[in-house]
Order: C-alpha cells, then sequence, then structure tokens
C-alpha cells in the first residue's frame, strides 16, 4: 500500500501478480503440518505433495489476480503475460506488443560473449559453486524437515534402523557434528531467503539480459558471503581436517585467520587485475556527442511554437521532451494499455498505410509535427527475424509485403 500511495495511486502495483500470489502463499505455508503429514510418507509422495501445493497457489494466485483485474477494469500490464506467453508458444509472435519486446537483444537470452565478461574476475565461478553448496543444502535440510524428528527418543532410533537408506544417512549426518551444518540452514533464514532470491534471479538473467540488472548485484553479494561467512569458513574447516585434533577455539582460530587470509588475497587481487582499467576510465575523459540529434532539438526550439505536438519513435520523443519541453503523443512509459494502444496507431507511421490514414491518426492525437528516422525507415527485411519497425508492424497490422510503405514515401520525397 506503501508502494502504491508513493507512485501516485498506481493501479498497476495493487493489481499485480505478486499482491495475489504473497497472501495466498502465506496461507499456504501457515497450513502445513510438516512434522505430522510427512514423516510417513515416501520421497515421492512428498515431492508430489510439495509440488501440488505450489500448484495450487500458483493457480490460485492466477484467479484472483484476474479477478481483481476484471473488477478494477485494469489491463496495463497485460502486454507482460503476452510477452511470457510467446516464450512458450502461446502467444502469436505477430502481436505488436510482444515484437516490441522480443526484438530488443536485453529481452533475449543471456549471451555467452555476457558469460565470459561476467566470469571474468572470477566472481561468478565462485558464485556458481557458493549457491550450489547452498542449495544442496537447502534440499538436505527439506529432507531432514521430512524425515527426521527433533527430539529423539531409543524407539525414534529403532524406527530408523527400520527404514530406508536414504533416512539412515539423513541420521547419520545429522549425528556428526561436522555434518550437521549441511542439514541446518533453516537456523540461516536471512541467507536461506537471499539463496532463493538469487536463484530466481539467476534463471530470470540466464533466460532474459534485461534481468541481469537484478541478478549481478546478487552475484557480487553472495560471493563476498562466501569469502566472509565464518559458518562455511568453519565447516570447511572442519571437514578438510584443517583443525585436526585441536579444540573448538583452535578451529575458531584458524577460520579465522584462513577467511581473513583469503578476503585480503581476493582484494589485492582484485585491485592489481582492474587497476590499470580503472586507472585508464578516470583519465579518459568523454562527451555526448551526436551532431544530429543536438541540430533537431535546437530546429525545435527555433522554429516551432512550445504548444507544437511531435509524434515519433518512443525513444526520441523521450529526448524531445526532456530538451525541448514541447509536448509529445508517446514516450517509453509502457506499462499503461491507453499508451500502448496509442502508439501502436501512430506507428502506422512506418507501415503500410496511405497517407490518408496516417494524417489521420495523427490528427486524433493532435500531432503537429512527426520525426521520421531513416534508420528505421531503411531497416526492412534486413534481418531474418524481421524485427525492423516497419516489419513488426507491417506483421502486427497483417501486412506481408513492404511495397508502398508509407514511411519510404515521406523519407524519399
Amino acid at each position: 500500500m506503501v508502494v502504491w500511495y508513493c507512485q501516485y495511486w498506481n493501479a498497476m502495483v495493487i493489481n499485480s501478480l505478486v499482491v495475489s500470489f504473497l497472501p495466498l502463499a502465506i496461507l499456504s505455508l501457515l497450513s502445513q503440518k510438516i512434522q505430522e503429514a510427512t514423516h510417513s510418507k515416501s520421497l515421492l509422495q512428498n515431492i508430489s505433495l510439495l509440488l501440488s501445493r505450489t500448484a495450487l497457489v500458483i493457480i490460485a494466485s492466477l484467479a484472483l489476480n484476474v479477478t481483481i483485474k476484471a473488477l478494477t477494469v485494469q489491463g496495463s500490464d497485460n502486454h507482460i503475460y503476452k510477452f511470457v506467453g510467446s516464450w512458450i508458444g502461446l502467444q502469436d509472435e505477430t502481436d505488436f506488443d510482444t515484437r516490441l519486446y522480443r526484438c530488443l537483444a536485453v529481452f533475449r537470452p543471456l549471451s555467452w560473449d555476457m558469460f565470459k565478461k561476467m566470469m571474468s574476475d572470477g566472481a561468478l565461478i565462485v558464485y556458481a559453486v557458493f549457491m550450489l553448496f547452498h542449495l544442496v543444502r537447502l534440499t538436505l535440510t527439506l529432507l531432514r524437515i521430512w524425515y527426521l524428528k527433533e527430539k529423539s527418543s531409543d524407539q525414534d532410533e529403532i524406527d530408523v534402523k527400520r527404514s530406508g537408506v536414504l533416512v539412515q544417512w539423513l541420521h547419520q549426518c545429522n549425528q556428526n557434528p561436522h555434518a550437521t551444518y549441511l542439514l541446518h540452514i533453516d537456523q540461516s533464514l536471512t541467507l536461506t531467503y537471499h539463496v532463493g532470491v538469487s536463484a530466481i534471479f539467476a534463471i530470470l538473467g540466464i533466460l532474459m539480459a534485461r534481468m541481469v540488472v537484478f541478478w549481478s548485484p546478487y552475484i557480487m553479494i553472495m560471493t563476498s558471503v562466501a569469502v566472509c561467512d565464518k559458518d562455511f569458513w568453519y565447516f570447511l574447516v572442519k571437514m578438510l581436517g584443517g583443525a585436526g585434533g585441536t579444540s573448538q577455539n583452535s578451529s575458531s582460530h584458524l577460520t579465522f585467520f584462513l577467511r581473513h587470509l583469503v578476503l585480503a588475497f581476493t582484494l589485492l587481487a582484485l585491485y592489481l587485475y582492474h587497476q590499470g582499467l580503472v586507472i585508464g576510465q578516470l583519465e579518459e575523459l568523454r562527451e555526448f556527442w551526436d551532431p544530429d540529434t543536438v541540430d533537431l532539438m535546437e530546429w525545435i526550439n527555433q522554429n516551432t511554437p512550445p504548444s507544437a505536438a511531435f509524434a515519433g519513435t518512443m525513444q526520441l520523443m523521450a529526448g524531445v521532451r526532456l530538451s525541448t519541453l514541447r509536448p509529445i503523443t508517446n514516450h517509453p512509459h509502457y506499462e499503461d494499455k491507453h499508451l500502448r494502444e496509442r502508439t501502436k496507431e501512430l506507428y502506422k507511421m512506418y507501415g503500410q498505410f496511405s497517407a490518408e490514414e496516417v494524417h489521420q491518426a495523427l490528427l486524433k492525437f493532435d500531432a503537429s509535427f512527426i520525426i521520421l528516422e531513416d534508420s528505421q525507415c531503411l531497416s526492412a527485411g534486413r534481418n531474418a527475424d524481421r524485427c525492423a519497425m516497419p516489419d513488426t508492424v507491417d506483421l502486427a497490422y497483417g501486412h506481408v509485403s513492404r511495397a508502398n510503405a508509407i514511411s519510404s514515401f515521406f523519407f524519399f520525397f
């Protein structure tokens, strides 16, 4: 509610899927009686129960979200569902909104070049190992909660001996003071939360390059935790026999020394690796250099009245508004249903429409000037994926060829 208020009562916040999901997920967690319901079930039954509860929460969340949207008559984020649907083949890829997203490189899977850049300083490798280790811990902790009782009795010991290999192995690990760390990630709730969120962002970042903006900070955070976490290092010291037969106090001192030594060497290595690059960037002076755009903005300021409204691509219109303060007919804020519909209609200027049809669309939104970019007009048909703006418009309106396109007429005239 605070976010909704701070964003000027944006209906999309209240009607978002996460708002529908959170209360149902909390209710599902509170309704579970794990200790009573899982000990007598097989591993396959417990996994099926977990997946069933998860699927039920997701379906109920979608139903609740659709109901709320129907009651509030809100569809500002429908384009997101179209985009997701296109990934799994449930949405027509010629849809205008879908193509505007999927034709951008940032909405495609993460490229191998980006992976190599992220691995160049070793952070991604350390992150992957650390995350894999804690995801295994998370799995083992879940199995412990399913099959081991917190307070065991003699009868429980007998039941363990009669049970399967998995339960016996879990019981042995739980009794081993060196291995018990693996089965108790639930004692670090903060770490558990961040491991889960980081795993979700990793999946999204791999599937969609745009999500790297959320994933990359977690790579740095979790890598730092891997280097500095005292519990993690204490476990490594114990498992590798670094403490030998020494006391717990000696093991703690050895852990303290090793993790600070690794931290010091890591900081030194990063400094030596990035020193030249950072100094070079600080010494290099750069400035904005786009004379064509500067000339355009100056021409608008000098030759058009302040009330003149402009139409064009969303990105260029944002610059026009910022540099000239002139009214614009559309802009890159795409989380609004009416703006999406307006953008699609205005983009007829790049498709196969007659001059009269384009003129009527421009008059409908009180446009005084249009700005056509030759980089958009001349890009049609150059790529096999037909991601040029004229191709996107033609596909969205059912036009296949590009003969007599209005953008070509205006440009060459």
